[in-house]
């Protein structure tokens, strides 16, 4: 299990701003993230994950902007 921390100022974090999608939407990249075993955290509107797992989060969340028809994150 990482030992990476959202809130740590120093850990090396991605921010994606998922202001547009709905709720059920924010759900399913939790869910998503969860099986993939991403870890994450919400911070408003937006979902963190740790920079080394930016392209795995990617690939994930560009499949579900497609799925959903939304903007990209």
């Amino acid at each position: 299990m990482s030992d990476w921390n959202p809130l740590d100022p120093d850990a090396e974090s991605v921010h994606y701003d998922l202001g547009a999608w709905n709720l059920d939407q924010r759900a399913a990249v939790a869910e998503v993230f969860a099986e993939a075993e991403i870890p994450h955290a919400w911070v408003g509107d937006e979902v963190v994950v740790p920079a080394e797992l930016e392209e795995v989060a990617d690939v994930l969340l560009d499949r579900l902007e497609q799925e959903f028809g939304v903007d990209g994150a």
